[in-house]
C-alpha cells in the first residue's frame, strides 16, 4: 500500500527458544552430564536472555554441569576459533548449548568426523591478506574494464 504508514518487527521468544533447546539437549542426555555454552556477544539483548534460559534450564537438572561459557559473537569462524582452545584446555564435554543454529554449526563440524573428512583446518594467517589483495586486484580490474569498455561505446 503506497504512503501507508507502518512498522514491521518478526522476532522470536529467546527464552523459550533456548530451554526448550536445553531440554532437548538434556533429555538426550538422560539428565546427566557436562555441558558447554556458546553464547552470542555479552551485550546482545537476544543473547543474554539465552544464555539465561540456558543457566536456568540446567537449575532444574541436578545432574548437568555447566562446564563454561565461550562467546562466539554469532559468528560460526568466532565459535569455533574459541571454542577449540577452550576444549583443548578445560577437556570434553557432553554437549554444547549454542544460542544460534551457526554457532552450532561452527563448534559441532570441525570436532566431528565429518569436519576432518572435509578438511576442515584453521586458516593460515596468510589467508586474510591474501584475500584482500586478491579483491583489490578484482575491484581494480572490473574498474579498468568498465572504463575501456565506456571509452568504445560499448556499454
Amino acid at each position: 500500500v503506497p504512503n501507508a504508514p507502518c512498522v514491521t518487527y518478526v522476532g522470536s521468544d529467546d527464552t523459550r527458544l533456548a530451554l526448550e533447546a536445553a531440554q532437548t539437549l538434556f533429555r538426550h542426555l538422560h539428565g546427566r552430564g557436562e555441558v558447554l555454552v556458546v553464547s552470542g556477544p555479552i551485550d546482545s539483548v537476544t543473547s543474554v536472555e539465552r544464555v539465561h534460559a540456558f543457566l536456568d534450564a540446567a537449575e532444574l537438572r541436578p545432574g548437568i554441569v555447566l562446564k563454561g561459557t565461550v562467546v562466539g559473537d554469532y559468528r560460526r569462524d568466532v565459535a569455533r576459533d574459541r571454542t577449540a582452545p577452550w576444549l583443548a584446555g578445560h577437556g570434553r564435554v557432553d554437549g554444547v548449548l549454542a544460542a544460534n543454529d551457526i554457532m552450532a554449526i561452527g563448534v559441532v563440524i570441525p570436532l566431528s568426523p565429518l569436519g576432518d573428512s572435509l578438511g576442515l583446518t584453521p586458516l593460515p594467517l596468510l589467508y586474510w591478506p591474501l584475500l584482500a589483495l586478491t579483491l583489490l586486484c578484482y575491484l581494480v580490474l572490473t574498474q579498468l574494464v568498465k572504463m575501456w569498455l565506456l571509452r568504445r561505446n560499448w556499454i
